[in-house]
């Protein structure tokens, strides 16, 4: 067995296992085809920018987006100040505790 009758054999057998098509399938398929070519053409045509409009919506959107970022930002150093004075305030009153125990063992 050389490989050109190897290629051959291969090839006549692709040939029977290869199913037939009815002449109403290659209808129904070229068919589609159209339909979907005529999609493709119509897709093609439209304009690949964003309608005003939306472009818009899109900019408030992200406006909203940047002022609430913003003001998260103002309420969380807000927090952390508050959290700052807080711990501060503990630390004091703690210490007059402390203080004010050793004046009672006197």
């Amino acid at each position: 067995c050389d490989d050109a009758s190897m290629n051959k054999s291969a090839m006549q057998s692709e040939k029977m296992t290869v199913p037939a098509i009815s002449g109403e399938d290659f209808m129904a398929i070229m068919k589609r085809m159209a339909e979907l070519e005529q999609k493709v053409t119509v897709l093609s045509a439209q304009p690949t920018t964003m309608p005003p409009e939306k472009e818009e919506m899109l900019n408030a959107a992200i406006s909203r987006s940047n002022v609430l970022e913003q003001e998260l930002a103002a309420t969380k150093k807000a927090l952390e100040d508050s959290l700052g004075r807080q711990e501060e305030l503990v630390a004091y009153i703690e210490k007059k505790k402390k203080k004010k125990k050793l004046f009672n063992y006197w």
